[in-house]
């Protein structure tokens, strides 16, 4: 059922909106590094005699190499998820799951729950297309609550806990997730950027 899921999200990819979510967040999150090391750098300079600080700002989404790098990170993501991601979820799982069957028995999770995640981009991807201003305005956020839901339900099924005690997992393992995610695929389109 995985592979099955995969392979059609592999075709139904390049019709989703993720691309421009992907630029998006990748841009804000590089934008954030840059202006944290300008700010530190004018810091660390302003001791030295004459000088004046310059604010340097810039956008890297209006970077040629950057645009690039996020349309071969877009256009490989869902390769990414399978070779990287799951197993990544796998161990967030086992942070939060240490009895339920250790790496294995979690990895086997983040299988079925990337499962549904693949199988409701694909199901979803007709509203998408057909009414994105539907989709934009509630489309995606109902989206993301569903498959909350569905990891909450999951966490609470394997370990036979509340559904507090699984919600709290859930939130812990989503944050994680979120925030190494965009980490990993930032630092790929900020590689692929520098080496354009």
């Amino acid at each position: 059922m995985y592979l099955a899921a995969a392979f059609l999200l592999f075709l139904a990819w390049p019709h989703t909106s993720l691309e421009s979510g992907l630029s998006g967040d990748s841009a804000n999150f590089l934008n954030s590094i840059n202006d944290s090391y300008n700010e530190a750098r004018n810091r660390d300079l302003s001791d030295e005699p004459g000088y004046e600080a310059t604010v340097q700002e810039s956008d890297v989404s209006e970077d040629p190499g950057f645009q690039s790098a996020v349309q071969v990170i877009s256009t490989n993501l869902p390769g990414i998820i399978l070779v990287l991601f799951v197993p990544l979820f796998a161990g967030l799982l086992l942070l939060v799951n240490p009895k339920e069957g250790g790496y294995v028995g979690n990895l086997i999770a983040a299988f079925h729950i990337h499962t549904a995640i693949f199988l409701a981009i694909i199901v979803t991807l007709p509203v998408n297309l057909i009414f994105p201003e539907v989709w934009d305005n509630w489309g995606e956020d109902l989206f993301v609550l569903g498959l909350f839901a569905f990891l909450v339900a999951s966490i609470r099924r394997a370990n036979q806990t509340t559904i507090l005690g699984a919600l709290v997992r859930a939130i812990v393992v989503t944050g994680m997730y979120f925030i190494v995610t965009l980490m990993v695929i930032s630092g790929g389109v900020a590689l692929l950027s520098a080496s354009r």
